[in-house]
């Protein structure tokens, strides 16, 4: 058969052009499920693609997507699950414990409290969460009694304790106890400042030995890009940056055992401006704090 000229040569550079298509497509692919949460049309896969091939940015095509309408029927509840990912990563990462205390701990839904809605599958002879009376819960009133302890399915045992994480200081409720670790997720923004170095003491003397603390709040640095006049939400008295958060731990007796930052958004605090494609590009927990969304912090008794 005569060649005609139409047909590959093979050569290296036709096969890195078709390489370099594929992970093109395997992009374009991802982000559509990461950002839209669906799987890309064939108009919309053959656009991307050729957009890229023509030398265009990644960048480019998330930005495209996030400033898109279809993105605008989604966008703020999918930053919200993009950042709900990340912590329940970090949170089920978190070492072993047999008893655990989780101040603010409340689940709306969940009887066995937030840290195993958010992914923490571990199994504790007994998990005592501290929160406000039912009516006055931060998520709402829960759907199920907090009246008496009960049986988990794994055999342990969840009790709950009415207060205000500022009230364990002086009550003497816990006084007495010991636990293997204290969980604080998305509380301490909430405290009143002047308050939060007795509460900090006070879980540092409730840490039995080799017990862990761990934390995470919003993280200022990154949040003043997002809502530079007002902090996140209006019930937060303050939310802090890594460097002040650090000393508050190290102040009360803590020693930092590791630094996470949660949904890391360091194109953001790089230009000073609040970009929240970023968030779809990178993984959802950084070794560095200082340029996560949310800082979270792994501690123990010094």
């Amino acid at each position: 058969m005569q060649d005609d000229g139409s047909a590959s040569d093979g050569s290296p550079d036709e096969a890195g052009t078709a390489a370099a298509r594929a992970d093109d497509e395997q992009f374009v692919r991802d982000c559509y499920r990461v950002i839209l949460q669906r799987e890309v049309d064939p108009g919309g896969l053959a656009h991307w693609v050729e957009f890229l091939a023509q030398g265009n940015w990644r960048k480019r095509v998330v930005q495209a997507l996030v400033a898109g309408e279809e993105f605008a029927t989604l966008g703020s509840e999918t930053l919200r699950v993009r950042l709900h990912r990340s912590r329940c990563d970090w949170i089920s990462s978190l070492p072993d414990a047999a008893t655990v205390l989780d101040i603010g701990g409340s689940s709306p839904t969940h009887p066995e409290g937030a840290m195993f809605q958010m992914g923490w599958e571990r199994a504790p002879g007994l998990m005592t969460i501290v929160d406000r009376p039912p009516d006055d819960q931060y998520h709402g009133r829960p759907r199920y009694s907090q009246d008496a302890p009960f049986r988990t399915e794994w055999g342990g045992e969840v009790r709950y304790v009415h207060a205000a994480a500022e009230d364990l200081v002086t009550s003497g409720v816990l006084d007495d106890q010991r636990f293997d670790a204290i969980f604080m997720g998305q509380v301490i923004e909430h405290l009143e400042p002047s308050a939060i170095p007795g509460i900090l003491r006070w879980i540092r003397e409730r840490l039995a030995p080799g017990g862990w603390f761990a934390l995470d709040t919003p993280n200022r640095a990154v949040t003043v890009l997002q809502t530079p006049a007002a902090f996140t939400d209006p019930d937060h008295t303050w939310e802090f940056r890594a460097n002040e958060l650090a000393a508050l731990l190290l102040d009360a007796g803590l020693r930092i055992e590791s630094r996470a930052g949660l949904m890391p958004m360091p194109r953001s605090v790089e230009v000073g401006r609040w970009e929240p494609e970023e968030t779809y590009l990178l993984p959802t927990v950084s070794r560095d704090p200082t340029t996560g969304y949310c800082l979270a912090f792994l501690t123990r008794a010094g």
